[in-house]
């Protein structure tokens, strides 16, 4: 059984589906704070590992001060309502994604033939919320998410994204969605690029921690990666020591000017693989360019993992049945990397990293 983290102590965890598909973080943030960002589940269990991870830990989830969707992607979203049930805590959403145009599409998806599972959970988030008399809570850029203050240890969650731009070209497209998804008997469509998909920043005390989610560059300044670089939360100077890429390491998530003014030289980056598709992330390239920029950078599993039981020579399997020996495949092992230290650590302090499951170092990804 794992321990949990000291009261005085920073955890990063990222969680990673080991079929390369899924994407997971939970940090404490000292003190018994904690803050979910996306959601993963075990398909064995069928259980969000954040819970199972605080099952693991001894924790009450009643814990978690604050959840935050970064989008309704599936592999960032599956059994984030779970967790939403068994806490008592804010949930953040992107200012992207108005109530009424999510009613819409929920109860338009509900009638399809093909569901689409974020949809399903923003759904019983917002159903959720309404028996809470909650609302939830709506993230922009430079918008504080949670502000603490505990023994001298200040606490801030600040959104970096979606900016006002982002959010408008967002609404064009759902309005468009809805029209498509009106006419065809199919779920409703992702949009991508992921113009609404929320940056967050995480400061405790010198420590600062930038999640990038699946945020994208654009051509229009006033969006994607350009346009949070502007923002007035940012922090000017190189502070940045631990960064979450955004999408799976993809080159459209790659912006230089983050690295070169916002980012300590010797940060840890950390990521997540996508194995779905004819492309899978991070390409050779992807990871050839992310360890030129950032030699200390974990994957939480490799590209993808196969269901299908492994060839063994005919004589090994004989040796085996002579023996009585049964051997069955190792069942879903999702990738976990997580980084711990003091809250009163000061900048370029040092980290311990602990890699769990499927997880390694990026330079050792197609091993």
């Amino acid at each position: 059984m794992r321990e949990a983290p000291g009261q005085n102590q920073i955890e990063i965890n990222l969680l990673g589906g080991g079929n390369a598909y899924g994407e997971a973080i939970l940090i404490h943030l000292g003190y018994d704070k904690w803050v979910v960002v996306d959601s993963l589940k075990n398909p064995d269990t069928k259980s969000s590992v954040i819970l199972e991870y605080f099952k693991e830990i001894g924790k009450d989830p009643n814990v978690i001060n604050l959840i935050v969707a970064t989008h309704w992607h599936d592999d960032h979203i599956k059994g984030i309502s779970d967790i939403y049930d068994s806490s008592n805590c804010s949930f953040s959403i992107s200012q992207a994604l108005p109530r009424e145009y999510m009613a819409k599409l929920i109860s338009l998806d509900e009638f399809k033939e093909s569901e689409n599972s974020g949809l399903n959970e923003f759904g019983n988030v917002i159903r959720r919320s309404i028996e809470r008399g909650e609302p939830l809570t709506r993230a922009i850029q430079n918008r504080p998410l949670l502000e603490l203050n505990i023994e001298k240890c200040i606490i801030k969650v600040t959104a970096l994204s979606p900016s006002d731009r982002s959010i408008e070209v967002f609404e064009q497209e759902l309005a468009k969605i809805l029209n498509d998804a009106y006419d065809m008997n199919l779920a409703c469509k992702k949009v991508s690029p992921n113009h609404s998909s929320i940056v967050l920043l995480i400061q405790i005390n010198n420590t600062k921690i930038l999640l990038g989610a699946d945020l994208e560059i654009n051509a229009d300044q006033n969006m994607g990666w350009s346009q949070v670089c502007k923002s007035s939360s940012l922090p000017t100077g190189k502070n940045i020591e631990v960064f979450k890429i955004p999408h799976h390491g993809s080159e459209n998530g790659h912006y230089d000017s983050l690295w070169q003014n916002f980012i300590v030289k010797d940060h840890i980056a950390i990521l997540t693989p996508y194995g779905r598709g004819r492309k899978k992330l991070p390409s050779v390239k992807d990871q050839e360019r992310i360890l030129g920029t950032s030699p200390k950078s974990y994957i939480t599993s490799k590209s993808s993992e196969s269901s299908k039981p492994k060839k063994r020579d005919p004589k090994v399997n004989k040796i085996l049945k002579e023996l009585s020996y049964k051997v069955t495949e190792r069942k879903f092992t999702f990738g976990h990397i997580q980084l711990r230290r003091p809250v009163n650590s000061k900048i370029g302090g040092n980290w311990e990293i602990l890699l769990h499951g499927n997880a390694r170092r990026l330079r050792d990804f197609n091993l």
